[in-house]
């Protein structure tokens, strides 16, 4: 699955700066795309996941849904 480097942003800039830990991303995942790939969930069309960074954690302070399709 290739996730873009604008998902990576989307998913970054939706999270809080104090609750979002991409250093241990990389190390862990090798990078934030890939922590992407092993946390999604399929939306249940074909080739399209999500990923939801819950309330507690996001910048607006309700849960926010980042999509991507894959290639």
């Amino acid at each position: 699955m290739r996730i873009s480097d604008q998902t990576v942003l989307k998913f970054i800039e939706a999270h809080k700066p104090q609750r979002i830990d991409v250093p241990y991303m990389m190390d862990e995942y090798g990078s934030v795309a890939n922590y992407l790939e092993t946390w999604a969930a399929p939306t249940g069309n074909m080739g399209e996941y999500y990923i939801e960074v819950n309330k507690w954690n996001s910048l607006t302070g309700n849960p926010v849904l980042i999509e991507w399709e894959t290639a």
